[in-house]
């Protein structure tokens, strides 16, 4: 698995825009506020991307997606399934 991490504004999103417009991978997002905000970052690059994933439709969904906003992501879908998250671990590599 990829993993692209950085600081916040430098160009993760953008990496995932150009990986979904040669592989034809869908990118999956937390909410359809942020799918209409990467598909207006596609256009605006003259990008071809499959429409956007959301977490509310990954239940319907199967095969391969490229994660925006992981943490998010998660959240998200664990809220959406009666889940309070209260705390969580992550690996630093």
């Amino acid at each position: 698995m990829i993993k692209i991490i950085s600081e916040k504004g430098t160009g993760k999103t953008e990496k995932l825009l150009y990986m979904s417009a040669v592989s034809d991978i869908p990118i999956m997002v937390p909410n359809y506020i942020r799918a209409h905000e990467i598909k207006d970052m596609a256009e605006k690059r003259h990008l071809l991307i499959p429409e956007p994933v959301c977490v509310t439709d990954c239940s319907r969904r199967r095969g391969k997606v490229l994660v925006d906003d992981s943490l998010d992501c998660l959240f998200q879908f664990l809220i959406e399934n009666g889940l309070e998250p209260v705390a969580y671990t992550m690996r630093s590599n």
